[in-house]
């Protein structure tokens, strides 16, 4: 679970949906006490699933969410009801653009994802790299050109 209840209305809610009192705590901006109070958090959190959270939370403004992996998140309710990911044309799904604007929406790639380093040389070159110190980084291993390479 992400946590992000940072201020005092959002920190009283986390603190009721883990079952905790102010008073249980050291204050919560006490930085020396932000081990223990994790520690604190980390065993609660580990007592229940993730969708035995996600019901503890959903609906309030605690500011608690599940991780999800790219394979869940197109389907949350809450990236579904907002139309987050769009299909690209390999069946892959990705995000759509955002922000999101009212006069100049954008407009999502519906191509295949780029590789890694796909277009690394490209913007090494327009960025006034020569092609002597690209060879260079790429033989250390600093940069990687996503060229398919050789089991042999």
């Amino acid at each position: 679970m992400a946590v992000g209840a940072l201020e005092p209305q959002f920190y009283a809610q986390l603190l009721e949906g883990l079952g905790l009192t102010n008073e249980e705590l050291p204050h919560q901006m006490s930085r020396e006490s932000w081990p223990s109070m994790k520690e604190k958090f980390e065993q609660i959190f580990s007592s229940k699933t993730q969708a035995e959270w996600c019901e503890v939370f959903d609906g309030t403004d605690a500011c608690v969410t599940p991780v999800l992996t790219m394979d869940e998140a197109p389907n949350h309710p809450h990236n579904k009801s907002r139309d987050s990911f769009l299909t690209n044309q390999d069946g892959g799904m990705q995000p759509c653009p955002a922000p999101l604007l009212s006069r100049t929406p954008g407009i999502g790639g519906v191509g295949p994802l780029p590789r890694n380093g796909q277009h690394t040389k490209e913007v090494m070159t327009e960025t006034g790299f020569s092609e002597d110190e690209i060879k260079k980084l790429v033989e250390c291993g600093a940069v990687d050109l996503g060229q398919v390479k050789s089991a042999l």
